[in-house]
């Protein structure tokens, strides 16, 4: 993503593009912001992993192998999600939302009422939380027939869906193995995999308002917090105050959960009259769902 005006960035993605053909492959996202929000310089480094799954280097060489999902365009994932490719069969899709719950708190795609779509929320705290997500469900992925995914950018959705597509192969190669025992068998199907391309940042930019799946802020990592991409999506407010339940999807003050460190919804009101200092403790709704199946004495999700 670029900050900055817009004759700015767009002199500086031309220049790079003319420059080096390299270029050509990347992805820019131009975002409108205001002057306090425009990040201060550019900043580069090297990393292990651009969004840190916390694989060890022979999975992250298997990943690379095996390549991420098909990209699809706005609004070919629109269709897609929609069920254009669905009609009259009864093809079973999932739609997984790559991001962590802080983010999934406050926006989200909404498929009620689609056919034959199940919106899946893995709740991770983290990125790196993702493969264990993964691994515990990997039976009930592997039952869908289309896997579609999204995150903020289209950056994490790169690795993740290389990740459910390696799993998803392993999970075939060793159910056809044990079916070649008995005789020669096909290999099973496996589920098609798709991720949106530029992620709702440029989905809520192309998709009209008024049919768009988007609902809610997306939550960006930088000095305006959440936004949305659309003047349609600001009345959406999904999100709720962790201390009065009050509607509320602004994190303000960096106030964490006691339990596992992430950000939580404190709301205007509760932060000026310092409830949230005078409250015992501050707990996510995830850590408060797994603190109450276990004091019933059922295990957490």
């Amino acid at each position: 993503s670029l900050t900055g005006s817009a004759e700015a960035a767009r002199s500086l993605t031309e220049d790079l593009v003319s420059g080096d053909a390299a270029w050509k492959s990347v992805h820019f996202k131009v975002e409108p912001c205001t002057r306090r929000s425009c990040w201060r310089a550019l900043q580069v480094w090297t990393a292990a992993e651009l969004c840190g799954l916390g694989c060890d280097g022979d999975t992250q060489r298997k990943l690379d192998g095996v390549g991420p999902g098909s990209t699809l365009d706005p609004m070919a994932f629109h269709d897609a999600v929609l069920g254009g490719h669905r009609v009259n069969n009864t093809r079973k899709a999932a739609l997984i939302d790559c991001r962590n719950v802080y983010e999934t708190a406050v926006g989200g795609f909404d498929v009620a009422g689609v056919p034959n779509v199940e919106k899946i929320d893995p709740e991770t705290r983290h990125f790196a939380d993702f493969t264990g997500w993964v691994d515990a469900h990997l039976g009930d992925l592997a039952h869908y027939d289309d896997i579609y995914m999204y995150c903020t950018g289209g950056v994490r959705c790169e690795r993740a869906s290389a990740l459910i597509k390696a799993k998803l192969q392993d999970v075939a190669t060793l159910q056809l193995r044990e079916e070649e025992e008995e005789g020669p068998r096909q290999e099973p199907p496996r589920p098609r995999v798709f991720h949106l391309r530029g992620g709702i940042v440029r989905y809520t930019q192309t998709v009209d308002a008024a049919s768009s799946l988007f609902k809610g802020k997306n939550y960006v990592f930088d000095r305006r917090a959440r936004h949305a991409g659309h003047p349609a999506a600001t009345a959406d407010v999904l999100g709720s105050c962790v201390l009065c339940d009050r509607s509320w999807d602004s994190y303000r003050g960096k106030r964490r959960c006691r339990t596992c460190q992430t950000l939580v919804l404190v709301c205007e009101p509760c932060l000026s009259t310092g409830a949230d200092k005078r409250a015992p403790a501050l707990q996510c709704a995830t850590c408060t769902r797994s603190a109450s199946f276990q004091k019933e004495g059922a295990p957490p999700r």
